[in-house]
């Protein structure tokens, strides 16, 4: 008697022993399947929120002479810096403002002038 005969007849012979093997190898592959899905779900939501999201820094000098442009170039030859702007904050302190009365639509308020 060949072995596929063999094998036919214990699977008719033990029913139930192989209904619970079955139930087991379909119940561990489905596990397995199902962790390697969520896996590469994870890892293609990480990729797309690094494309998406950009990490911002911001550079402050703290002396008086400010940033050249050498440092500037030397910030973008940095091989992970994909861009940069080129942004100037200055600070205005208003000096001898009057308020004026009246100002807005409405007339009432205070609106400020030099």
């Amino acid at each position: 008697m060949n072995f596929g005969k063999r094998a036919w007849r214990y699977i008719c012979r033990k029913r139930g022993k192989t209904f619970l093997l079955m139930l087991i190898f379909f119940v561990a592959d489905g596990m397995v399947f199902g962790t390697l899905s969520m896996m590469e779900a994870s890892d293609s939501i990480q990729k797309e929120i690094e494309e998406q999201s950009f990490a911002k820094v911001t550079i402050e000098c703290l002396d008086e002479k400010g940033f050249t442009e050498n440092d500037v170039g030397k910030v973008e030859e940095l091989e992970n810096i994909g861009r940069i702007n080129r942004l100037s904050q200055c600070e205005v302190y208003p000096n001898n403002f009057v308020p004026v009365p009246g100002g807005e639509e409405d007339g009432e308020g205070t609106a400020f002038g030099i």
